[in-house]
């Protein structure tokens, strides 16, 4: 039987070949919306569409739906972060099954996925919604410098800011990109530790892969204790959060001075960073490839066939 499946992509073809993943299996049709940056990338593929500004447009679900009610999706394959919301609406609006709006805000929302932690008992930073400058002001007054202040959107690092005293909380407020504040803005304590980050794939709701990394510094040794530690951790988390069977996944953990695990956030994607490129360099996993393959009810690669420690040097 046939299957229609869409995909939403913003990547080089090089990093995300869809074609070549799932050669020979003539019975899936691929569509793919990407950016009108890319198009060039994928336009040997017969069903492209582009769009401008693809980050922010709205045209992208009101083209996937209008298409949905012609041909029926079995699936919506989000690649990037960007993706995730965006196509866990257009399932829940065609009745796909996936990752559904309530899973994706758990992994992009960070007080939705904050509050799901820390009620189930997963030390997670102080944190608190920035409403105005006031807000802020509060926490402050509350809980001191430094402070960790950024997007509730969990959209990477780039936009976000460690304030360490009143000096730097005057200039951000001044010209900074804090000037003004929206109910779009998390504000935490700033934990001081060791980040590890923790990548993997979870196929029919079970752990296929994961991946260990010291953050900018030497690879851990499949000996250190804190390796084992740190995978615990995070299946802890993943288990608490509401999931589709078929889930990638980017963690991010502290570990204090103190010898505590502080859970940071995790994302449904490793999309950025080259990560899945050094993954599949230094371990020929394609956590990409594999992670599409399992939604398209293929076989993963071999080297998944059973459940993966790696402690690569990932930074």
């Amino acid at each position: 039987m046939s299957k229609n499946i869409l995909i939403l992509t913003n990547s080089d073809y090089s990093d995300t070949p869809f074609d070549r993943w799932v050669l020979r299996h003539h019975h899936l049709n691929l569509y793919l919306f990407v950016g009108e940056e890319k198009y060039e990338q994928y336009e040997h593929l017969p069903n492209v569409k582009a769009f401008k500004n693809y980050d922010s447009t709205g045209l992208i679900e009101k083209a996937a739906i209008e298409l949905g009610r012609q041909i029926r999706f079995d699936l919506v394959h989000a690649h990037g972060e960007i993706d995730l919301i965006r196509a866990a609406r257009i399932r829940d609006r065609l009745g796909i099954s996936g990752q559904n709006l309530a899973s994706a805000l758990a992994f992009r929302d960070a007080l939705v996925m904050k509050h799901i932690l820390s009620n189930s008992k997963i030390p997670v930073p102080i944190y608190s919604m920035i409403r105005d400058t006031l807000d802020l002001m509060s926490f402050i007054e509350e809980h001191g410098f430094p402070i960790v202040v950024k997007p509730v959107l969990c959209t990477g690092r780039s936009r976000t800011h460690v304030i360490q005293n009143n000096g730097e909380l005057e200039a951000a407020l001044t010209v900074g990109p804090f000037a003004g504040f929206s109910s779009e803005t998390v504000v935490e304590r700033f934990v001081d530790g060791q980040r590890y980050h923790i990548d993997g794939l979870i196929s029919d709701s079970e752990f296929r892969a994961i991946f260990v990394s010291k953050h900018y510094s030497s690879p851990l040794t499949s000996e250190d204790p804190i390796a084992q530690r740190l995978v615990d951790f995070t299946k802890r988390a993943l288990e608490a959060l509401p999931k589709p069977k078929h889930l990638q996944f980017h963690a991010e953990v502290l570990h204090t001075s103190t010898d505590e695990l502080v859970f940071c956030e995790v994302i449904s994607s490793i999309n950025g960073g080259g990560t899945n490129g050094m993954i599949k360099t230094s371990f020929g996993v394609d956590l990409d490839r594999d992670f599409f393959r399992a939604q398209c009810e293929l076989k993963p690669s071999s080297s998944l066939g059973r459940l993966r420690l790696a402690i690569p040097n990932l930074v």
